[in-house]
């Protein structure tokens, strides 16, 4: 997983490896602390032991675990970084031959609605904290019409059920 975030997509996929009784190996990454604490702990909670975590960049995967990989899953994470082809020919020099990987990178139409309130709250930012900036983005989009396309848009819920860590990656991410 690289991008491994809170371990969803790791959780799962090591669960449904341990259910085939193989000797599989999901191997985490993520650069957050943070994440790969709660990722662990998630874990832990399904006593999942086929996991390797890793703390660092993708740009660093060469000399944290070279590959190569069957599959390398990496959702929501490139369009965040600074040089995603960069990161990109990471993952392909990582991948087996006959491996395959999975992407989801933002698209505009799907996150209609959120460039407009992200580009509201860049220009309220004054370099708060990150707790204050959850709250004035929490005020903020309780205050929105509900004509504004944030709210019309059924495919984005993130802010509402992901909690902070949510909302913070919707529409408060410096990079996305």
């Amino acid at each position: 997983m690289a991008g491994g975030g809170t371990g969803d997509a790791a959780i799962m996929l090591a669960q449904h490896l341990a259910d085939t009784g193989g000797p599989h190996e999901v191997v985490y990454l993520d650069m957050s602390r943070a994440s790969t604490e709660i990722a662990k702990v998630r874990a832990e909670a399904r006593s999942l032991t086929n996991i390797r975590f890793l703390t660092g960049s993708i740009l660093d995967l060469n000399g944290l675990a070279p590959g190569p990989y069957d599959y390398i899953d990496c959702c929501g994470v490139l369009h965040h970084l600074e040089d995603p082809p960069a990161a990109l020919a990471t993952l392909r020099g990582a991948l087996d031959e006959n491996g395959g990987m999975g992407l989801m990178v933002y698209a505009p139409l799907g996150r209609t609605g959120v460039y407009p309130v992200q580009a509201m709250l860049s220009a309220l930012d004054r370099g708060e904290a990150p707790q204050q900036r959850v709250a004035t983005a929490r005020a903020l989009l309780e205050a929105l019409p509900a004509t504004n396309w944030l709210k019309r848009n059924p495919c984005i819920a993130d802010h509402l059920q992901a909690g902070d860590a949510g909302l913070y990656d919707l529409v408060l991410h410096r990079r996305d």
